[in-house]
Order: structure tokens, then sequence, then C-alpha cells
């Protein structure tokens, strides 16, 4: 039943191909958890909300050029405020100045892109989003957001691959998709076991499209992310319900 209603699904997708979100805002609370109030948290935060606006109105040139500013601010009090000198659980990650620097390289291409070709720009304010969270890595946490973590990791390589069309890798990401929805299921309690389903059956149809030799021709594999992201961003802002208050806006 629930792959006849995912195939309807991915029928209806063609007029909805792009995704509507720009950030996972509700990812970010869950993950900061009790330290959401700290100055690092709430400057995460206030590059969430600016990523979303920009997100929410790339197609109208005046509030993109306005949010695209607001981005830009903040990156730059952000970064000047922690790529130096970072809390001291992100002293433990190697990678924490090349994150930086990579984030930084994504606000550059979606001021190059947002003129010349919205659609790219758009991708890279999602791609923005899920490495903005990876600043997290390092941060003690506990197992559901951890877990949601890998989830948005794998994400990113499974986007990475359709635009690189590396078929190595979007196996291996499909994989491990896989693998973090079973860790989910055994973090989730009964009621929230069907939320889990339902990303679990996204998973699944991803792994069978990374089997396919030609799943880079057609648009199928694009659509596919597009929904089960946008089910994964269903199951945190669920999750995020559940906690006792985000400071993140709805």
């Amino acid at each position: 039943m629930r792959k006849a209603v995912l195939m309807i699904f991915l029928a209806c997708l063609p007029f909805f191909a792009t995704p509507a979100w720009a950030c996972d805002v509700n990812l970010f609370s869950i993950i900061a958890g009790t330290s959401k109030n700290d100055a690092f948290s709430e400057g995460i935060t206030g590059l969430a909300q600016a990523i979303r606006n920009l997100g929410e109105n790339y197609a109208d040139g005046k509030k993109a050029e306005t949010y695209l500013f607001e981005l830009m601010s903040r990156w730059v009090d952000f970064s000047s405020a922690f790529n130096q000198f970072p809390p001291e659980w992100g002293k433990l990650d190697p990678a924490w100045g090349s994150k930086f620097s990579d984030l930084g390289r994504i606000i550059g291409e979606i001021r190059r892109q947002l003129d010349a070709d919205p659609v790219r720009a758009h991708d890279e304010m999602l791609r923005f989003s899920r490495r903005l969270s990876f600043l997290y890595e390092t941060m003690p946490k506990s197992d559901r957001a951890r877990v949601l973590l890998d989830f948005t990791r794998s994400f990113d390589g499974l986007w990475s691959a359709l635009f690189d069309q590396n078929h190595d890798m979007l196996k291996e990401n499909a994989q491990l998709l896989i693998k973090s929805c079973k860790a989910l299921q055994a973090l989730v309690t009964e009621n929230e076991k069907f939320i889990a389903a339902n990303m679990a059956a996204w998973a699944e149809q991803i792994r069978v499209l990374s089997t396919q030799v030609n799943v880079f021709k057609a648009a199928t594999l694009r659509m596919t992310l597009t929904a089960a992201e946008a089910e994964f961003v269903n199951l945190n802002e669920k999750f995020s319900a559940s906690m006792p208050h985000s400071d993140l806006k709805k």
C-alpha cells in the first residue's frame, strides 16, 4: 500500500519538483538542545532564519537582494566570532576551519547564481543549510540528534552525487540513509513509529533508484530526493514540537 502511495506521489512531483523550503530550522533546535541559548547557537539560529528567508523569497528580486544582504551580514559576524575561536567542543573538530571556508564559498555561489540561475542558487541555499549543521558534529548531543545529523550528511552526499553524476557516491549514501533509518526506528516512541516508517520507505525508494544504470538521465531521482528531504523536514518538525520549546521561529 505504501509503495502505491509513493508511486502516485512521484507521478505528481513534476508540479512541485523545486523544494519549497530553504532551511530545516527545526533540525538546529533539536541538535542544539539545552545549549540553544548560548552565543554560538544563537548565531546558528540567525543564519538558519536568514537562509530560510532568502529561500522563501529567492524568486522576488527585491526581497531576495534584501535577504541575501542579511545572510551575508550575519555570516560575516558569525565567522568573525567563531572561525578562529570555536566553542570548546568545536576545538575537537579538525575540519572546523575548512567547514567555515566551505560555507563562505557556498554563500559566494548563491550570490553569483541568484540572478543567473535561481534554481541553482536555491540548490546552494539548501546545501548551505545542510552543511551549517555539520558545525555541530563534535558537540555532545543526544542519540536522536546524532542520528538526525547523520541523515543530513547522507542527504548532502546524495545531492552531491546527483549534481556530480557520481554513481558510487549515490549508492554509498543511499545505504547510509537506510542505516540511519534503522537507527532512528530504535529511538522513536510508539506514537512516532509511523514517522520513522515513512522516512524508511523513501530511503528504500532512493536505494532502488541508486541501483539503476541510467538513474541520472531522468528527473525521477531529483524529484524523489526532494520528496524524501521534505519528509525529513516534516519528521524534524514533529520531533521539535515535542520539545519543551524552540527558539527558532516558525
